[in-house]
């Protein structure tokens, strides 16, 4: 009776040759880099449908984030109109603005929480699927390092460390396993990620996009510079590292020999010498990552300062035409003209004040009407409470009768009169208005009562105490 070995994990149970390479090739030994192809020829089906997977999901991770940083812009956006128009007087159309911000700032952050659950799930699909790829990868690589070393023959046995060639199975294997494993998705992970980056910002401001553009270049020279430089410093220090590993192996697997012999302090001194070398090479691999790194750094804070000072430049440019364009004021005329002496001017005003089938919406919000058909008779003498929630026109009924704004549609008479034929300083003149907050200007409180009498009318003390 015989036993088959239990596999924890299917998934990992690999053909050790799927491509049959090593029946129609033999090996010889080669130098150099090897292309991004040449690392998964040995995948099969299974490794070549999980690395699509992931390299889509990489893809799509990185054009999430822009499109996160352009929901947080149209927040922000969302919130600077609320502190512009918020210095408005009417309480009722402030609370009209709050609340449409309210609602697209609610509608932002819906899609900001579909948006990190997409996120979420793309990076758990490449995180995933890389790592089972590296996996596989690598006990497939392994079967066949080890198959390949047992095909050499004593030739070629002559020519390498044994030591050497054990360790490589250790550290080769594992870069290789880095190498193909999540961190190469973040290859078009930002790849993705800086092609929609530049694509949205030149949608949204192509000159700002070109200025900060234009450091680029040097960031990506910089860090590429010396990070080639510092790989070639870290196949140096592997080379090392296994020849010490060589030493070691070899001196402990005959530390008999090398005691009957009193070599240990040559061995010790050479593998000393080699573990300094390994030091160096990695030393100064460490120093042309940070120098690089540092370059990258200053290039990334670099390309914020260019930004800022041209969106300064930028902004001070278009306030200088808006402020050319505000010259033409002085030649607009407006609908209701608080300054003309044009309407009618009764005698009386017994304060009869008449709503036919009023319709009216605010200039800034025209999907909103606030006013549908109002009709309301207000007699002399009449006390009357308009009562409802915010927004239903408490506010835009006094708004209307002060000829802040014109209806739409109907008309709002006054003994009869339509207030649009009367004279705006005059009808204002009849009206008492005590506001839900009080409002004073800089001065003396008598000197903000002043500011209601009629043009021509004094204060005197009496009135004043």
């Amino acid at each position: 009776m015989t036993s088959e070995p239990l596999n924890t994990f299917n998934i990992f149970n690999v053909n050790p040759d799927p491509n049959e390479i090593l029946s129609k090739k033999k090996l010889h030994d080669t130098e150099g880099k090897v292309n991004l192809i040449k690392l998964f020829k040995y995948s099969d089906w299974i490794d070549l449908i999980l690395l699509i997977i992931g390299i889509i999901s990489s893809i799509g991770n990185g054009i999430m984030q822009p499109l996160m940083m352009v929901l947080v812009g149209d927040m922000v956006d969302n919130y600077n109109y609320t502190s512009e128009n918020n210095s408005m007087i009417d309480e009722e159309v402030n609370h009209m603005i709050v609340e449409e911000v309210k609602e697209s700032v609610n509608k932002v952050v819906v899609k900001m929480v579909y948006f990190g659950v997409i996120s979420m799930v793309l990076s758990f699909m490449r995180t995933f699927s890389l790592f089972v790829v590296s996996q596989r990868e690598g006990i497939r690589v392994r079967k066949l390092y080890f198959k390949s070393l047992l095909r050499q023959d004593a030739t070629w046995y002559d020519f390498q460390e044994s030591g050497e060639l054990t360790t490589r199975i250790a550290t080769d294997i594992k870069n290789f396993q880095d190498g193909i494993g999540p961190k190469f998705g973040m290859i078009f992970q930002i790849f993705s990620m800086t092609i929609t980056g530049y694509i949205i910002g030149f949608i949204k401001s192509w000159d700002l996009a070109l200025v900060v553009l234009a450091t680029v270049p040097l960031s990506c020279f910089s860090f590429t510079g010396f990070q080639m430089v510092a790989m070639k410093y870290e196949t140096k220090a592997l080379s090392v590292f296994g020849v010490a590993g060589s030493i070691a192996e070899e001196t402990i697997g005959n530390i008999r020999t090398v005691q009957s012999l009193n070599q240990e302090h040559k061995f010790s001194e050479e593998y000393e010498e080699k573990i300094k070398e390994n030091e160096h090479f990695n030393a100064i691999k460490g120093q042309c990552f940070g120098i690089g790194f540092g370059f990258s750094t200053f290039f990334t804070y670099a390309t914020y300062a260019l930004g800022s000072w041209y969106s300064n430049i930028a902004v001070r440019g278009k306030g200088g035409s808006k402020g050319v364009s505000a010259g033409d004021v002085l030649t607009v005329i407006p609908d209701i003209d608080c300054q003309s002496t044009v309407g009618e001017c009764p005698n009386e005003c017994n304060g009869n004040i008449k709503f036919e089938d009023v319709q009216f919406v605010y200039p800034t919000r025209p999907s909103h009407q606030v006013l549908k058909g109002l009709d309301l008779e207000i007699k002399k003498g009449e006390t009357i409470a308009l009562v409802g929630t915010s927004g239903c026109g408490k506010s835009t009924t006094i708004q209307l009768i002060q000829r802040n704004y014109d209806p739409n549609s109907g008309k709002i008479t006054i003994d009869g009169k339509d207030i649009r034929e009367l004279n705006i300083k005059w009808l204002r003149n009849q009206i008492g208005l005590v506001g839900q907050e009080p409002i004073l200007f800089a001065g003396t409180i008598r000197e903000n009562i002043i500011l209601g009498t009629r043009e021509g009318e004094t204060l005197n003390e009496e009135e004043d105490d």
